[in-house]
């Protein structure tokens, strides 16, 4: 019997929580929090038109508030990013965002978007 990788089961978490449905106007965006400023560093999606993965550096957070929204969430939403790299695979990016985690001592987060139709 193989021994367990753990590297191995993070990466593959990781790469397949980054996705999209489009069908039902659903997509993840994995991110990375720094645990000291409470806000988010990095942030990867699936873009779907490309077939590739996209890894950005946050540049601009939302404003500080003490909102009932912001205590759900736990940290700071960034709302500019700079683009990190780009990437042809959920695992590749993976790995990256492993690397980054372990360099910075980032902790994960995953979001799901829902893109809901407008109501009149």
């Amino acid at each position: 019997m193989a021994s367990f990788d753990l590297e191995q089961f993070a990466k593959s978490l990781i790469a397949q929580s980054m996705f999209c449905a489009a069908d039902v106007g659903v997509w993840s965006i994995v991110g990375l929090i720094d645990p000291a400023s409470h806000r988010e560093r990095y942030v990867a999606t699936l873009e779907p038109s490309e077939e590739t993965y996209l890894i950005e550096e946050a540049t601009v957070w939302e404003p500080r508030t003490d909102t009932p929204e912001n205590d759900a969430i736990g940290y700071r939403l960034a709302t500019d990013f700079e683009e990190h790299g780009v990437y042809d695979s959920g695992e590749e990016a993976a790995e990256v965002l492993l690397a980054l985690a372990r360099a910075e001592g980032l902790e994960p987060a995953i979001m799901l978007v829902y893109d809901l139709p407008d109501v009149d």
